[in-house]
């Protein structure tokens, strides 16, 4: 029983791990996106943002 425990356990951790790192991926390729944005692409950014801090509280 102790080993059926321990692999349950585990089981979650490395699910997690699969669905956090394509998540990091897709960060640091958004994070390359941003550092470098267009002038257009900042115009369309400020008012989402602007509109995305209202909606916080």
């Amino acid at each position: 029983m102790p080993d059926a425990h321990t692999t349950t356990q585990q089981m979650p951790w490395s699910a997690h791990a699969k669905l956090v790192i394509p998540t990091l991926e897709k960060r640091r390729t958004l994070f390359a996106q941003i550092r470098a944005p267009s002038k257009m692409e900042v115009v369309i950014q400020m008012p989402v943002a602007h509109m995305t801090t209202q909606q916080m509280p």
